[in-house]
């Protein structure tokens, strides 16, 4: 086709400019247009005001993470109601530290300090005190204040009675260390028979109560304490007691699992492995008392051979979870939750956690948390069971429905929960070291107090 007339184009171009001046002549309908676009405008100005206004009013929702803060080491002390003490190693040194999980203040306990408050209830307040390696123990309540102290360089150097009304701490004895209980309301100490142990001894861990306090047990053996000096009743029983009774269960010769009252004396055979098998200790009880759980197995040229866990209730209920390997095992943090709802434990590098109303089971990789090693990576609790697997925190409900509460970007060492689980401490694993940070469960619209992180309250 041949090239358009030039003057064709400018014709057309001449025809359109015409038009246009004649709707602008229009009297009747510039005005028109001209409101039409005012309105449009003030339109759009008013949707952007109500738009930054809304915006202002939506609530801000803050972030989870409280704090965190970095060390080169992180070697925990204990959880004791809202505060986690523990020792860590920076650039700077080490030092002792307690993190109050309600408040969210991270204190360094340095120098002349208390490294440990204990409530003795009516008895009053046990402040332990350290200056260097050097610790002193001081029971003050009102004017009243009796201070005596303990052989340096010890840890976990005293346990207190559930009433308060006793404490038992370490005395020297030329190249060992003994044990004395001490009383608030007499202001005296009393030896304990037989009671010796090394200076690295775990005093908080070597020595347990029975719940009404009456009855202490050290290592294998048990005391009457009562209100007069400690007398042996029991002796050579590695033993658990009930959370709820002074009752214990007692493992004797290896294959046979009694309950021992120690009240009335009276005991009763609840379980005795067969020919070949024996006990495993530890058994754990749930937190009422209701059910306690232990493992059995076989010994092969010395090597232990893990092959059952039995969860009992003192009464008819007997479940056992068989377990077949073909090499030796090593079974570790065997746990059981409140009234039986779950069971778990370590089997060869992986958690195996069962739901005992339905018997499902199910395995999970916890690698990074066995590698924290001191670092608890699960926690039991009325509706379910909190758990650190690799990256995550999850919470394992009624019949294995599992859901995530949180994740990072850096394995999980391991986690701690305030008791009223409405605050969550977690340990990260850094190239160099690790990364303590605290979660605001309820600013992540978990529960504060059911235990049932799907229920907000």
């Amino acid at each position: 086709m041949g090239a358009k007339d030039p003057s064709a184009r400018r014709s057309v171009w001449r025809r359109t400019r015409r038009r246009f001046r004649r709707l602008c002549m229009v009297p009747s309908v510039w005005p028109v247009r001209f409101a039409a676009l005012t309105g449009l405008l003030a339109a759009a100005f008013i949707c952007l005001l109500i738009w930054g206004w809304r915006d202002e009013e939506r609530p801000r929702v803050p972030s989870p993470v409280i704090r965190t803060v970095e060390f080169q080491e992180v070697r925990p002390e204990r959880l004791q109601e809202d505060r986690f003490l523990f020792r860590g190693k920076s650039e700077r040194g080490e030092a002792d530290y307690e993190w109050n999980l309600r408040s969210g203040d991270l204190l360094k306990v340095d120098g002349k300090s208390g490294t440990g408050v204990f409530p003795l209830g009516k008895h009053g307040v046990l402040t332990m005190l350290s200056e260097g390696a050097a610790l002193s123990l001081v029971v003050q309540k009102g004017g009243t204040r009796i201070a005596f102290s303990v052989p340096a360089g010890m840890r976990h150097p005293i346990s207190v009675s559930p009433r308060g009304d006793a404490i038992v701490y370490p005395v020297e004895d030329a190249d060992d260390v003994a044990l004395a209980l001490f009383r608030p309301k007499e202001g005296r100490s009393h030896p304990i028979p037989d009671a010796k142990f090394s200076s690295r001894t775990n005093i908080a861990s070597a020595v347990s109560w029975s719940p009404s306090g009456r009855f202490l047990a050290v290592a294998d053996r048990v005391y009457e304490v009562g209100d007069s000096v400690p007398v042996t009743i029991l002796r050579s029983s590695p033993g658990w007691w009930s959370p709820t009774a002074d009752v214990r269960v007692i493992v004797e010769d290896n294959r046979r699992l009694v309950l021992w009252n120690a009240v009335t004396g009276k005991r009763q055979v609840e379980f005795e492995a067969p020919a070949g098998e024996e006990i495993v200790p530890p058994v754990v009880w749930d937190p009422k008392g209701h059910y306690f759980a232990f493992a059995t197995g076989r010994r092969v040229s010395g090597e232990l051979f893990f092959e059952k866990v039995h969860v009992m209730d003192g009464q008819l209920y007997h479940y056992v979870e068989n377990e077949h390997n073909l090499q030796s095992t090593q079974l570790d943090r065997l746990m059981i939750g409140p009234d039986g709802g779950y069971v778990s434990y370590v089997i060869n590098g992986m958690l195996k956690l069962i739901h005992l109303r339905t018997q499902n089971s199910q395995i999970f990789d916890v690698y990074h948390q066995l590698a924290g090693q001191s670092h608890p990576f699960i926690r039991h609790e009325r509706n379910g069971v909190w758990l650190a697997e690799g990256h995550h925190i999850l919470f394992i409900g009624d019949s294995m429905k599992e859901k995530e509460i949180y994740r990072t970007s850096r394995p999980l060492m391991g986690f701690y929960l305030s008791p009223r689980l409405h605050r969550l401490l977690i340990v990260e694993k850094m190239p160099e070291g690790c990364k303590l940070s605290l979660i605001d469960l309820k600013r992540l619209g978990q529960s504060s107090s059911s235990g049932d992180p799907g229920n907000t309250r």
